[in-house]
């Protein structure tokens, strides 16, 4: 289901929204691996896609995680373009929506990272000794 249809996609990431414990990073079921592993069991089962198990179910919620975070990034530069809002980008992938209707509260809170390169030299020879 690699490359599957896009009602089959929108079924998908319905199912894949139905169980938060698979992208809710606020539940505590969210890290119970037993919970993670029967939700993509009913996945698959739902699903009914002769050769797309676990490991497809998996990989395709990973592609379109990362397809979504990308479309995300789209629309956010071209709000920083100073473009009008009529230039603003607009996904016309049909499924974005679906996710955005329950991942857009999670997306833009991820932690915020730290430089590795803002260690000054001075700071490297006085840690050492």
């Amino acid at each position: 289901m690699s490359r599957c249809s896009e009602n089959m996609t929108i079924k998908f990431v319905q199912e894949y929204r139905a169980r938060p414990c698979l992208w809710n990073t606020k539940l505590a079921i969210y890290k119970n691996k037993a919970a993670r592993d029967t939700a993509l069991k009913e996945i698959e089962e739902v699903m009914g896609v002769e050769g797309f198990g676990i490991n497809e179910i998996k990989n395709k919620i990973k592609n379109l995680r990362s397809t979504y975070s990308q479309e995300k990034r789209k629309i956010k530069d071209s709000k920083k373009s100073g473009a009008g809002i009529d230039d603003v980008y607009l996904p016309n992938i049909k499924w974005f929506s679906e996710m955005d209707s329950f991942l857009k509260n999670f997306e833009d809170k991820k932690r915020p990272t730290e430089d590795n390169f803002n260690i000054t030299v001075s700071n490297l020879y006085t840690s050492k000794y």
